[in-house]
């Protein structure tokens, strides 16, 4: 089975390939939905949606004909809120994800054409959704050691170290997490 979804091999190709803001509104409901809106509110899934019309034009507004909320692709995800045009969006994460050591915000904000504020927040949005969201769970047989890292106790100035748990399970890859304190408490949790 083979996708109809675009993959964006460079710049020029997105460029080219998403050049108005319908286009990127349609890729966004192909790439989330495979063309058949689904109702944000209720789970509805239906072609029949209402397209809600605006100036005899269709921009993207449906009404779900179970609940009658009005939704569009966005509710959901990081372009909800954002009065950012969403063919920047699309730049900002092929910029964001093609930079090996990441980009500032000051950098997208001219690369981009938007405000330094602008693309603070949209770098922020980025991050907070490329973050792991998944939850490790350790079964059967599990070692677990600590160490401190940070700077050296020279002439008697405090200098704080973080604690460092790693965690591997037999035949599995290690997990690192700084935690607070080495008390048998807080590594329970």
């Amino acid at each position: 089975m083979e996708s109809d979804i675009t993959i964006f091999k460079s710049l020029i190709h997105l460029i080219e390939t998403l050049q108005t803001e319908n286009d990127c509104r349609e890729f966004l409901e192909k790439l989330r939905w495979k063309n058949e809106p689904i109702c944000p509110h209720c789970g509805s899934v239906s072609e029949n949606h209402y397209k809600l019309r605006s100036k005899d034009r269709f921009k993207g507004l449906y009404k779900c004909r179970d609940c009658r909320s009005r939704f569009t692709v966005t509710v959901g995800t990081m372009f909800e809120g954002s009065h950012i045009k969403l063919r920047k969006w699309f730049l900002a994460i092929y910029i964001f994800t093609s930079h090996k050591k990441g980009i500032s915000s000051v950098q997208l904000a001219k690369d981009i054409n938007v405000t330094q504020k602008s693309a603070w927040f949209i770098l922020s949005r980025i991050r907070h959704n490329f973050r792991d969201k998944s939850e490790i769970i350790f079964e059967g047989i599990t070692q677990a050691d600590e160490t401190y890292v940070g700077a050296k106790n020279k002439n008697r100035i405090i200098i704080k170290n973080e604690s460092l748990i790693s965690v591997l399970k037999m035949n599995s890859d290690i997990s690192l997490f700084i935690i607070s304190s080495t008390e048998s408490t807080c590594l329970v949790q």
